[in-house]
């Protein structure tokens, strides 16, 4: 008979608004490079940064 193992998924974390600007912002100024194991020690993934570098400018671009 055959067995099965369950792997759990890993649930990724939610993040405050706080938060997301702290990574954005540090991100930015991590050289490059290090910008990887910088992303990845925060817990975000590239595309988590990407959509909240999308709404950081999109909400700079409103104020104008």
């Amino acid at each position: 008979m055959m067995s099965v193992r369950v792997v759990p998924v890993e649930r990724r974390r939610d993040f405050t608004v706080d938060e997301r600007r702290e990574i954005v912002m540090k991100y930015e100024d991590t050289p490059h490079g290090k910008k990887g194991t910088y992303l990845q020690s925060t817990g975000a993934s590239p595309y988590q940064l990407e959509r909240w570098q999308a709404q950081m400018l999109a909400s700079s671009n409103a104020g104008r």
